[in-house]
C-alpha cells in the first residue's frame, strides 16, 4: 500500500535531522545555545556578556567593604533571516514514482540546501560591519604552503592572536578553511606522517582532524572579501589626517594621491600601533586626497594613532577563519504559525536548528516547503581571526 503524506511527515522530519547534522561541520563549531520561543522574523534576542573582574587585597576588619556593582553587557541578536526553499509534485508525479522515496531524498536536498545557506550567512558575518578585526597572512597568497609558512601563519599568527584575545584553548577552538589550504595542510608532513602527526588518520582518511592545537574544518562556503578599491598609487596605503586619541573610533585619513573607497569589512594595521582594526561606517570616497571620517572597531589603543602614522589595508583575500566558538552567535527560534496550514515543526538538540516542513495540497499539485528563523552575529570578534588566502 502506498505511503499517504501524513504518514512520512515523522519520517521526512527526521531524515532531514541527518542531512542538517551532515550538512552543518561549520555550525556545530559556533556557539548555537541560544533559544527561544515561537516568534516572527524580526524579532530580537537579547544575550548577556560577562564583563573583566577585578581582584583586590583582603585587609581584615569588623566592617566589611561597599560592594562593588557588576553591569553585565548584552549583544542583541536579531531574527532577521527567513529563509526557505520548496518542491512540488503533481498528481502525474505522485502516480509515476515511489512517492515515500522521492520525497524522502528531495526533502534532504532541501534541508541540505538551507545548511549552506545558514553557513555562508555565518561565514559572511566574519567580514561584515563590525565582524573579524584581526588578520595575519597575505591577501592573494594562499597559506600554509611550507612548514615556516604554517609557522607563521598559525603558530605564531592567528594562534597567538587568539591567545592575545584571551581565548581559552582546547576542544572549542577551530579553523575553517578553503580547498586550496586544505591542499597545503594536506601535503605537510606534520599533517601526514604518523610518526609526526601521532597516528595515520592522515593517510588513511585523508582528513586533517584535531592538530596543533585546532579542529581544522574544511569548508566549500568560505568566503572571498572584495574590499574597496582605495590606493595612493602603491598599494592600499594612507596616512594617519590628525592625531587619534585613545578610545577613539573615527578617524581622518589622507596621502599626496588617495583615491578610491573603503567599504565595510576592510582591516587594516597602523603603523606604530599593535593591533588590527576594522572599517564599520559603509562605502567612503576618497575626495581631494583624504577621506574626512572612517569609523573602525575596536577603539583606538592607549596612546591612540599618531598624526601621518602610515595606514595598510588588506587587499582582497579568501577570509580562511580560526575562532574559539565563543566568538559567533547562532540563534534559531521556531517559526509562530496557527491554522491547519501551520506545519510541523522539530528543533535538533544537537545543531540547535528549529525546522519547519508545511505540505501543502493545492490545484492537483502538492507543495513541500521547508523553512528557518534564524539570525547571525559576530559577538565577540576578539576571539576569532582572518587567515588571508
Amino acid at each position: 500500500m502506498a505511503n499517504t503524506f501524513t504518514s512520512i511527515i515523522p519520517t521526512i522530519l527526521a531524515s532531514g535531522l541527518e542531512v542538517l547534522r551532515e550538512s552543518c561541520a561549520t555550525l556545530r563549531a559556533v556557539n548555537t545555545s541560544y533559544s527561544a520561543q515561537a516568534r516572527e522574523v524580526g524579532d530580537t534576542i537579547t544575550i548577556p556578556q560577562p564583563i573583566a573582574q577585578t581582584v583586590a587585597a583582603v585587609s581584615p576588619s569588623n566592617t566589611p567593604p561597599a560592594n562593588t556593582d557588576t553591569t553585565p553587557t548584552t549583544v542583541t541578536i536579531p531574527l532577521d533571516k527567513w529563509k526557505k526553499t520548496d518542491f512540488q509534485m503533481s498528481n502525474k508525479d505522485e502516480l509515476e514514482i515511489n512517492k515515500g522515496n522521492f520525497v524522502n531524498s528531495q526533502a534532504g536536498e532541501a534541508v541540505r540546501a538551507l545548511a549552506n545557506q545558514i553557513d555562508a550567512d555565518l561565514l559572511d558575518t566574519a567580514t561584515a560591519d563590525s565582524g573579524v578585526y584581526n588578520h595575519i597572512g597575505t591577501a592573494g597568497t594562499t597559506p600554509f604552503a611550507s612548514e615556516s609558512a604554517f609557522q607563521t601563519n598559525w603558530q605564531k599568527g592567528a594562534r597567538k592572536v587568539l591567545r592575545q584575545g584571551l581565548a581559552r584553548f582546547g576542544p572549542d577552538i577551530y579553523c575553517v578553511i578553503d580547498e586550496d589550504a586544505e591542499g597545503n595542510l594536506s601535503s605537510l608532513t606534520q599533517f601526514t606522517d604518523a610518526d609526526r602527526r601521532g597516528d595515520a588518520a592522515g593517510m588513511i582518511e585523508g582528513e586533517i582532524g584535531r592538530k596543533m592545537g585546532s579542529t581544522w574544518l574544511v569548508n566549500q562556503n568560505v568566503r572571498s572579501f572584495t574590499g574597496g578599491t582605495l590606493t595612493n598609487g602603491s598599494g592600499k596605503l594612507a596616512k594617519v589626517n590628525g592625531a587619534v586619541s585613545a578610545d577613539a573610533t573615527t578617524m581622518a585619513i589622507d596621502d599626496s594621491s588617495l583615491s578610491g573607497t573603503l567599504v565595510d569589512g576592510d582591516v587594516f594595521t597602523v603603523a606604530g600601533v599593535s593591533g588590527y582594526f576594522i572599517v564599520t561606517n559603509g562605502t567612503q570616497t576618497a575626495s581631494g586626497n583624504a577621506i574626512a571620517a572612517v569609523n573602525f572597531s575596536p577603539a583606538a589603543p592607549t596612546g591612540g594613532f599618531d598624526d601621518n602614522a602610515v595606514i595598510t589595508f588588506a587587499a582582497d583575500h579568501v577570509a580562511n577563519l580560526a575562532f574559539h566558538r565563543n566568538a559567533f552567535a547562532l540563534a534559531f527560534a521556531p517559526i509562530a504559525g496557527t491554522g491547519l496550514d501551520s506545519g510541523s515543526s522539530i528543533t535538533d538538540p544537537e545543531t540547535g536548528v528549529s525546522l519547519r516542513l508545511k505540505v501543502t495540497e493545492e490545484y492537483y499539485q502538492t507543495t513541500w516547503r521547508w523553512d528557518v528563523l534564524y539570525g547571525v552575529k559576530c559577538i565577540r570578534p576578539a576571539l576569532a581571526c582572518r587567515i588571508l588566502g
